[in-house]
């Protein structure tokens, strides 16, 4: 597995799937994680702000093509649910892998083509 420490403090560990797309450069994989988790945290301050929208503790994230849950593990502790989908179920069953071992429990994974996702919504 890899680790990754974030600029909050939290260290996120990951199984990857072998053949899979995964960032090669750890410390570009913390620098992403880091500025997704800090641009989610400015757009929810900045709706509750201007009194727009949803607290964070009350804010749902689609995550589509959302591989081994890279970005759902680091991002969940921002929303109040995340539904992350991926089409391959090798990646769905690391994703769930990863949610689990960074204890992570407001996250559903779903096996599921993207594109044909958003179509039915």
């Amino acid at each position: 597995g890899e680790t990754y420490a974030l600029h909050d403090g939290r260290r996120l560990t990951y199984r990857q799937v072998e053949g899979s797309f995964s960032n090669p450069s750890a410390a570009m994989c913390e620098k992403t994680l880091d500025w997704l988790c800090e641009s989610a945290r400015l757009i929810a301050a900045e709706r509750a702000r201007r009194g727009g929208g949803a607290a964070p503790a009350q804010s749902l994230l689609l995550e589509l093509y959302s591989g081994n849950g890279n970005h759902t593990v680091a991002l969940a502790t921002h929303f109040s649910h995340v539904l992350a989908v991926e089409i391959d179920r090798r990646l769905c069953a690391a994703a769930e892998h990863n949610l689990a071992s960074n204890g992570v429990r407001n996250a559903t994974v779903l096996a599921a083509d993207s594109g044909r996702f958003c179509r039915s919504l």
